[in-house]
């Protein structure tokens, strides 16, 4: 054998394989097991432990013992219980080769008078114990999996009884179980009198020494090294021994390293630790990583763990690591154990271990990938606070960075459900000690104003007597309006944070509570309009957002059991839905219950007839029945339990499957015409093509079938790897689309070939359905969610609302509307139309939008147009542009006229009677356009020239920033340069520039260059003047917000946004501040009037509105509250800040629900 293919990295190793390391715990585990001994071995993963399984059962097996092998995740997480036992209970017999000897199903039906932990144990000492003589040791791999299943205690408790049976059935003493998983005993089971992990033995896993991985490693290596034996021990020094880590740097090695190599640490860095994530094949960093950020509420404080440990761990000095680790703490240095959870976890991940009761990183490798910079960067992802954090850290704790006022609720909110890190705690203490004391401050500052006032009246009062009395009635009445106020205030700002909370999983819940929270903060500002001056803007910050991303519209209850089939009629006026409370219901489209039809039995069928005339039904109890509308039943007939059903195109053939793995095709009269036959197991889907010729079924047999109406088989396609729940035809009969067991969803041509595979839902898949013009396909998934995806497999959104397995979807007629089915006892019904918020503008990219004095909104769009809107979204004009694309417009002073850049190098005006006219051609390229408030228009471009045009086209001149005041700063800078952004002041008497360079130039319109300002922080993405002249704001793609005084003096860094920020805009009062970014938000800052003391705190984050898309271009309304944004994907978004427009809108959307809620808005007063 080669040294190239000598290792073997990832996966179980054989039992002979020639790499296999043999440790103590090999020794010890085989020892335990032919004593009897119950053993359990809990450690992260890739440490060995299916192959100490494999290898140990092979030697137990040729010394007489019998073996069974149970692999967990095989049986899944979320079936019901007497599934999970009777899965476990075949593997068992199946591993045991006694399930020839059985008839299991009969069998398991015959003792249903049992639990199910009863019947497990009645078969393993009636069948097991009583079948096989020799002593029998049951393997049970990947027992983590029964962390999330609530009947797990009942399962250890078995195994308990089974150990205790041994004192009074001498047939136990022959059974032995051992346990293998990545979990801590407490995360299994809580009663110590039940577990079994308090009966046996624990077996630790630990890294390779030298000693025993010399004889099996040490051969790759000797057959291209000239010195094996000192490499093998510098990488048992780099891994700590780890056996998946041991493995591939032994196999990087022999591929990389030449003959003559003495260190090994080069290769390391470069195929290991460098671009780890990318290099990370097989997985196991990355898994690792996972590990430590899969739980949000405890990620920081295991992060805060992980970091103490780092600094206080063995130093591992890698430039002189050859060999050994060359420590420069004793042995024992680490921090010292405990039996907290986070320290659980982050041994179970793998990445630290435990020595000499001190805890260290496992390896110089996971010190050098997992650093202090990836734990910052983590912590940063993860803390909504991060820069605020970081500041205080940075300034030894200052009062400076604390939170304050609603950023300090959204951040205890946030922490609610969370452990944290040590220093977390002490800021968020900090932050509200601070809070505390300034809030004290109130009684003060109104005992002094009370003595103002006082003071004032003392000519008219003269008497000191009355004084007294006075003075401190006024000071107690101001003070307690002011401690009111805090108290509504603080309890607002939950509210708008809980709203946001319950929208993430019940989205129109969420929006009840956001107008509810509305509501409250109309009443609490006095009808206050402008979102600057409201006391909290926590419920502006939930309506925006909700009303921004809802696509919940209506709740269908009334069922008393789980839901398993919806169906619209085909004129969109009715809605049937069938439950396992035995009863089919009939609803209006807008929700309102109209009757119940008792069909009996769990109802798994119900589809209306093509015309809609009629409805078909199919039951568990294999009832089939045709109503009227009315609820009239016009025919019953029977069969197996049937699975599903569905109409020919026609209308005059019902298709049924159920259990007995037949397809059976009838007349509305109920006459069988014809039954298809082929499957092996239960057949739980059935759909006629568009065009009513070929028969689609999926069974349990994982396999859909193709079939003729004269049922002849066409063609079986295979791929899925478990049952298929849902087959459904394209509206142009092309494409089949398949839902799984296996979590997939399948799309196959009408030949059988697979077109994709679709990934992302977390359970199996139990219902697809097209949209009725075939772009889209909806998936209902086990998980709880409904997926949208285009047809080339693209995900386009993610739907959450359900509380428990979606069982059907369906597609409205005209395709603007889904109906989900879900074991909840509901129907969710959800909009795919835009957010009430947003137009579908353009079909590309839109660079710029602008509004105009009057309300009007331009958009120009890569698409070669430009569109004119009213201020609700309605289009005006669309103005095509012929082979051209404008990148920059603005509006003329008056309103009238659009004035745009076209093809970045002509300016072109576009008047209100639809002629157009071009005001100036420039040799050089224009990327940027500002026009004064007197008609002047500036044009910034290449090689940091600006120019300045007359309304009518004349030139004024031509201002060179390279060479303009002889700046020899300027001179310098790259050939290259660009004008990214221009800005004239609101009195136009000052131009504000931003480069490709990151510079920004102040000058006025003769040339004068007035001051130069160097953030340093990239290229400058958009210039925005306040409109009272005061301030500026600059955006850069390093992710920054500048905000300067008109002298240059800075008033704020804002570092909101993840990425490039692309635009910025000043409301109409100068008050707020709005920047959108290329990571799909838009921030909100309040942005006060500057002062030398609060210079650095002039500008606060209101909140945030997440759109999901880059954002490209953002605009507030001149006069009103209104913001429009522009967005990669040719949306624009039209924002109105307004709290009665945003109540509005909300009950707007509540329409449908509130019509068939009605109690729902009694406590709504906006929607009345």
């Amino acid at each position: 054998m080669s040294a190239s293919n000598y290792y073997k990295v990832g996966g179980s190793l054989n039992h002979n394989h020639h790499t296999y390391v043999t440790r103590e715990a090999d020794i010890k585990l085989l020892e335990l097991l032919k004593s009897g001994e119950y053993c359990f071995i809990l450690n992260s993963r890739q440490m060995g432990k299916s192959s100490l399984r494999v290898r140990t059962g092979k030697i137990l097996r040729s010394s007489g013992f019998k073996c069974a092998f149970i692999d967990l995740t095989m049986i899944g997480s979320h079936v019901s219980s007497d599934n999970w036992y009777k899965g476990i209970s075949y593997q068992l017999l199946d591993s045991l080769e006694l399930d020839l000897e059985l008839n299991f199903n009969q069998w398991w039906q015959q003792h249903d008078y049992l639990t199910e932990p009863q019947r497990l144990y009645y078969l393993i000492k009636s069948v097991v114990l009583e079948q096989i003589s020799k002593n029998i040791i049951i393997f049970l791999d990947e027992i983590d999996s029964l962390i999330e299943i609530e009947f797990k205690d009942d399962f250890f408790a078995l195994i308990r009884a089974c150990y205790n049976q041994r004192a009074e059935n001498a047939d136990f003493n022959r059974l032995t179980f051992c346990l293998l998983g990545v979990a801590s005993p407490a995360d299994l089971i809580q009663d110590s009198k039940r577990t079994p992990f308090n009966i046996g033995r624990s077996i630790k896993l630990t890294g390779f020494t030298f000693a025993e991985a010399k004889d099996a490693l040490i051969p790759g290596l000797q057959a291209c090294l000239n010195y094996p034996e000192e490499v093998l021990q510098q990488i048992l020094s780099w891994t700590g021994g780890q056996p998946f880590l041991t493995q591939k740097v032994c196999n990087i090695i022999v591929q990389y390293a030449e003959a003559n190599i003495t260190d090994i640490q080069p290769i390391i860095e470069k195929y290991l630790i460098e671009n780890w994530e990318s290099q990370d094949e097989p997985e196991h960093l990355r898994t690792i990583r996972d590990r430590i950020l899969a739980d949000e509420t405890q990620a920081i404080r295991i992060l805060g763990l992980y970091q103490q440990i780092l600094n206080q761990s063995v130093v591992f000095n890698t430039d002189t690591l050859k060999g050994a680790a060359i420590q420069t703490k004793p042995a024992y240095a680490g921090l010292v154990e405990s039996s907290d959870d986070e320290e659980i976890q982050l041994r179970l991940s793998g990445l630290i271990v435990r020595k000499n009761h001190f805890l260290q990183v496992y390896n110089p490798i996971y010190a050098q990938v997992f650093n202090h910079h990836w734990i910052n960067q983590q912590l940063y992802n993860l803390r909504p606070y991060s820069d605020s954090i970081n500041k205080w850290l940075k300034t030894q704790r200052g009062t400076a960075s604390l939170l304050q006022g609603q950023s300090l609720t959204d951040a205890l909110s946030w922490a609610g459900n969370k452990r944290l890190s040590d220093e977390d705690y002490q800021f968020l203490a900090a932050s509200q000690a601070e809070q505390d004391r300034q809030k004290n401050q109130i009684l003060t500052q109104a005992n002094q104003q009370a003595k103002q006032i006082i003071r004032k009246g003392i000519i008219i009062l003269s008497f000191t007597s009355l004084i007294a009395v006075i003075l401190p009635l006024i000071a107690s009445i101001y003070a307690q309006k002011q401690i009111k106020t805090a108290q509504e205030t603080t309890i607002l700002e939950k509210s708008g944070v809980k709203a946001l909370q319950e929208f993430e999983s019940q989205q129109i819940e969420g929006l009840i509570l956001a107008i509810k929270a509305g509501q409250d903060l109309k009443e609490l500002s006095n009808n206050q309009r402008d979102v600057a001056n409201y006391p909290t803007n926590s419920p502006v910050s939930a309506l925006v957002n909700i009303l921004n991303n809802i696509s919940e519209e209506n709740q269908l209850k009334g069922h008393k059991n789980a839901v398993r089939v919806v169906d619209f009629s085909p004129d969109n006026q009715i809605i049937a839905s069938g439950s396992d409370d035995g009863t089919i219901k009939i609803w209006q489209r807008n929700g309102v219950f109209i009757k119940t039809l008792n069909q009996g039995g769990k109802v798994y069928g119900v589809s209306f007839s093509p015309d809609g005339k009629i409805i078909a039904a199919g039951s568990d109890n294999g009832t089939i029945k045709i109503w009227t509308l009315e609820g009239k039943s016009l025919k019953i007939f029977k069969d197996n339990t049937i699975y599903t059903l569905s109409f020919s195109p026609d209308g005059k053939i019902i298709a049924t499957a159920g259990r007995d793995g037949k397809v059976k095709l009838w007349n509305v009269n109920g006459s069988l015409i014809k039954t298809l036959t082929g499957h092996q197991g239960s057949v739980y889907t059935v759909n006629f093509s568009p065009n009513g010729k070929i028969i689609a079924s999926g069974s349990n047999d994982g396999t859909i079938k193709l079939w003729k109406l004269d049922g002849s088989l066409i063609k079986t396609l295979t791929g899925h790897q478990g049952s298929v729940y849902t087959v459904n035809f394209s509206p142009n009969g092309k494409i089949i689309a398949s839902g799984s067991k296996d979590n997939t969803v399948n799309l196959w041509q009408l030949d059988g070939k697979l077109i994709t595979t679709l990934t992302g839902h977390q359970n199996e898949v139990n219902s697809v359905a097209f949209s009725p013009n075939g772009k889209m396909i909806a998936s209902g998934s086990a998980d709880t969610t409904i997926k949208l995806w285009e047809v080339n497999g693209k995900l386009i959104k993610t739907l959450k609302g359900h509380s428990d397995s979606i069982w059907n979807v369906r597609f409205s007629p005209d395709g603007k509307t889904i109906a989900s089915a879900s074991l909840d006892r509901s129907v969710r019904l959800w909009k795919l139309q835009l957010p009430p918020n947003q137009i579908q503008a353009h079909q590309k990219l839109v660079p710029s939008v602008n509004i105009s004095s009057d309300g009007k909104i331009a958009t120009a769009s890569f698409d070669q147009t430009i569109k004119i809107w009213k201020p609700d979204g309605t289009l005006i004009k669309t103005i095509p542009l012929i082979e051209a694309l404008a990148t920059n417009l603005s509006f003329s002073p008056d309103s009238k006229n659009v004035v745009a850049v076209i093809n970045d190098s002509l300016i072109k005006v576009f008047k209100e009677d639809g002629t157009s006219r071009n005001l100036a051609q420039s040799n050089s390229d224009i990327n940027s356009l500002s026009i004064s408030p007197n008609g002047i228009i500036a044009g910034g471009g290449s090689n940091n020239i600006i120019k300045l045009w007359h309304y009518d086209g004349t030139l004024i001149r031509t201002i060179n920033l390279d060479t303009v005041a002889n700046n020899p700063s300027l001179q310098q800078r790259r050939d290259n340069t660009t004008i990214t952004s221009i800005s004239f002041s609101p009195d136009g008497k000052i131009i504000v520039s931003g480069n490709s360079d990151g510079v920004i130039n102040l000058g006025t319109q003769n040339g004068t260059l007035i001051k130069t300002l160097t953030p340093n922080n990239g290229a400058i993405t958009q210039i925005s003047f306040s409109p009272d002249g005061n301030k500026f704001a600059v955006s850069d793609v390093g992710g920054q917000v500048n905000v300067w005084q008109i002298d240059g003096r800075l008033i704020a860094s804002l570092t909101g946004h993840k990425s490039r920020v692309t635009s910025v805009s000043f409301s109409a009062d100068s008050k707020v501040l709005a920047s959108s970014g290329s990571d799909g938000t838009v921030n909100l800052w309040k942005c006060d009037t500057p002062t030398e003391s609060l210079r650095d705190r002039n500008c606060t984050l209101m909140f945030s509105i997440d759109y999901g898309s880059e954002l490209t271009s953002i605009k507030f309304s001149p006069t009103k509250q209104t913001l429009v944004a522009g967005s990669s994907n040719g949306s624009v978004m039209i924002w109105n800040l307004d709290i009665d427009s945003l109540l509005a809108q909300g009950c707007t959307w509540l329409e449908d629900y509130l019509l068939s809620h009605p109690q729902a808005a009694r406590n709504l007063s906006a929607c009345h």
